[in-house]
């Protein structure tokens, strides 16, 4: 997947577990951050075709939330 990150100008900023300091202690076990240099760039990877078998397969084999933030 990196390569299709990049491909549209993403950057993977963090990959590690998540630890809460304060509030509800749902804690994810892996948080990802990528970058891309605008919210277009980020929608052009999620909706590349190429994209389409991992997503099924991120589906299929785990439990997660996939965010937009525009802005950081």
């Amino acid at each position: 997947m990196p390569a299709l990150i990049r491909k549209h100008g993403g950057k993977v900023l963090a990959k590690s577990p998540a630890q809460t300091l304060e509030g509800d202690d749902r804690l994810p076990g892996t948080v990802v951050m990528i970058e891309f240099p605008t919210a277009a760039a980020a929608r052009s990877w999620y909706d590349d075709p190429a994209h389409a078998r991992l997503k099924q397969l991120r589906r299929a084999g785990s439990d997660f939330d996939l965010l937009l933030v525009d802005g950081l």
